[in-house]
């Protein structure tokens, strides 16, 4: 790891701490520092899912959104955003993320910690 994307997990384990603590302000600080020093999804999926709890579903599918645009052949978080829509009513986008998720060649290995 660089020392950027080192600085970048450090700060999304946090995330994951402050988020389980139920200190949600904190946590998303945490998360938005991870993202700026190169984390990638697992922080965005931390992070959209803090949003959801807090009731930010905006947020949280635009965050699902950035990461899947930052890496596409991440599969936890196509799975994570696919549980999302699921539990806002939306199977048919729930099952549209996982089938282009699920196509040839779309996720390939991907590194996850979300906490």
């Amino acid at each position: 790891l660089s020392p950027l994307s080192a600085a970048g997990h450090l700060f999304q384990c946090r995330g994951a701490l402050l988020h389980r603590a139920g200190r949600l302000e904190a946590a998303r600080a945490a998360y938005r520092s991870a993202v700026r020093h190169g984390c990638g999804a697992p922080a965005f999926v931390g992070w959209a899912l803090l949003e959801e709890e807090a009731g930010e579903h905006g947020e949280a599918a635009g965050l699902f959104s950035r990461g899947a645009d930052l890496e596409p052949e991440h599969a936890p978080l196509h799975n994570a955003h696919a549980a999302f829509a699921e539990r806002r009513g939306d199977t048919d986008g729930a099952r549209s993320i996982f089938r282009a998720a699920c196509r040839p060649g779309a996720c390939g290995q991907a590194r996850s910690f979300v906490g």
